[in-house]
This record gives structure tokens, C-alpha cells and sequence, in this order.
């Protein structure tokens, strides 16, 4: 073989030359198309890790709601409770409005991983009930971020919903066995947008 470069040697230079053309003869035309073609495909690289993502997210709600539409509505008041207590919280702390999830989550879209830390700070301090509350709201932003999981956002404030009656008694029996009192302010609000009946 004669001892001039192979086609590897010569593509490897058009590379590291950063397109060259001289090297490879293509015309600037060919170029663009090949830049589309590469753009195309990124493109679509991401619409699917975008829908890869919201597939399992809409698994890990449904799966979380499953479990919640087996409580009484007893217990949903409890759980509505604490994502009451914590959402003032954040809100006088933080100065964010999880009422309005869809305006938030653009205004914040980094705030989905602060609820990530809080989550399983609690998770490590053995206070399941709390990061339990926090899902609420990761939950919540998730909807608000995402129209496809608008509808799961919904059915989460529907059973929700069901504690609404039961709140007040809720948070007597906790202060009766704590002597402590959840923040309830404005438990009957629903998130803006999640409204079971969607307006």
C-alpha cells in the first residue's frame, strides 16, 4: 500500500482541523446539510429522554396517589395537614407560592430540587410522614412544570380533597397527643390550575 494517508487518517484531520474542506473536497452546501441532519437529530434525541422522563414521572405519581386513595378520609386529612404546615412554611421562609404551581415553576425551576433535599433529609431523620408532605409539593410543581402531568396533578388534589371536612379534627388529635399545632392556614385552597374540575 503506497504510504499516503487512508480515508481514517484523512477524516481524523478534518476533525481535529474542524472541518476543513479542503481535506475532504465537500462543498459548504454539503456542510449545512450535515449540520441540519445533526440538528434534527438532537432534537429528537431530546423529545425522547423529555418523553422517557415524564413516563416515569407519571409512574411514580400514580403509583404515589394509588396509595393515597386507599386512606380514609381520616387519614387524608392528616397528610393534608402536614403539605398545609409545610407549604406555609416554605412560603414564610422561602418566599414561594406553591398555590400557583404553574407560575412557580417557571419563575423557580430549580425549586423542584430543593424539594428533592428536603424530602430525604426527612427521609434520613426517620420522619416519613413529613417527606410525605413535601411529595405533595414535588408532586404539585412536577404538574404545574408539565402539562402532560396536569391530569395526574388534578387526581392528586382530588383525593386530596377528601381531607378538607376532617382537617380541624385532624389537627385537635394531633395537639392533644403532642401538645403541638400544625400551621393549617388556608387548608381548603387548591393549587391554581389543579383544580379537579379543570376551568
Amino acid at each position: 500500500m503506497a504510504g499516503g494517508p487512508n480515508a481514517a487518517t484523512l477524516a481524523l484531520q478534518d476533525a481535529v482541523q474542524g472541518g476543513n474542506l479542503a481535506s475532504t473536497g465537500r462543498s459548504s452546501g454539503e456542510c449545512r446539510l450535515k449540520d441540519q441532519r445533526g440538528l434534527r437529530m438532537l432534537g429528537w434525541l431530546k423529545q425522547y429522554a423529555l418523553k422517557s422522563f415524564t413516563e416515569t414521572q407519571k409512574r411514580e405519581m400514580t403509583e404515589w396517589i394509588d396509595n393515597l386513595a386507599q386512606a380514609n378520609s381520616g387519614e387524608v386529612a392528616v397528610m393534608l395537614c402536614i403539605a398545609t404546615h409545610i407549604r406555609n412554611q416554605i412560603e414564610l421562609e422561602r418566599d414561594v407560592d406553591l398555590l400557583d404551581p404553574i407560575v412557580t415553576s417557571s419563575a423557580k425551576p430549580t425549586f423542584v430540587m430543593f424539594l428533592h433535599g428536603m424530602i430525604q433529609a426527612f427521609q434520613k431523620l426517620g420522619q416519613p410522614s413529613d417527606a410525605a408532605g413535601v411529595m405533595v409539593w414535588l408532586f404539585t410543581l412536577r404538574a404545574g412544570e408539565n402539562i402532560a402531568l396536569r391530569g395526574i396533578g388534578r387526581r392528586l388534589w382530588r383525593e386530596l380533597s377528601r381531607g378538607i371536612p376532617k382537617v380541624e379534627e385532624a389537627e385537635l388529635n394531633y395537639y392533644s397527643l403532642t401538645g403541638k399545632m400544625y400551621d393549617t392556614t388556608g387548608y381548603q385552597r387548591i393549587p391554581i390550575g389543579l383544580e379537579p374540575i379543570p376551568t
